[in-house]
């Protein structure tokens, strides 16, 4: 893992926004949501790592949200590249390496590897069977929120170990 920088906006632009757009227009079932990444690896509020592979290729992205108020780490953004998405992905694990790597982040941080995070509803399953939990509540975007304990923190990442 490394800290993103402008040298990661440029790959996510040539290649992430390319595949994604390619795939949009011959897949009509193709599901991808792409976040801004170009914004928010320069955002201020927050730190975000690229998962990079021995190429040099970013395979997932996540960002954190910095001085969080709460008693958890909260996951502001996580993304697998788009060629890791879907029933013919390249690499299996990416996204649920990057949760390891957060949850690494929370204990650093002193949060016990607690994390809470909003998804899409295209990836509630994933985070369910993860062990997060469904808070019942929304965020400001109508997206339901997910909560991962310290307890099944631990589980986490013995069966995902952090990406590195």
């Amino acid at each position: 893992m490394a800290r993103s920088d402008a040298a990661h906006i440029a790959i996510f632009r040539d290649t992430w926004v390319t595949f994604h757009l390619a795939k949009r227009i011959f897949d009509r079932g193709w599901t991808y949501r792409l976040f801004p990444w170009d914004q928010i690896i320069v955002h201020p509020l927050y730190a975000t790592f690229g998962a990079l592979d021995a190429a040099g290729s970013v395979e997932g992205m996540v960002s954190f949200l910095t001085n969080p108020p709460q008693r958890y780490l909260y996951v502001a953004f996580l993304a697998a590249a788009p060629w890791n998405h879907g029933p013919s992905r390249q690499r299996r694990g990416v996204g649920a390496g990057l949760l390891g790597f957060a949850v690494q982040q929370s204990t650093k941080e002193g949060y016990g590897g607690a994390l809470v995070l909003s998804s899409t509803p295209e990836s509630e399953s994933f985070y369910e069977k993860l062990n997060f939990e469904r808070s019942g509540d929304l965020d400001d975007e109508g997206l339901s929120i997910f909560r991962l304990s310290p307890n099944d923190a631990a589980k986490l990442t013995k069966k995902y170990p952090p990406l590195r």
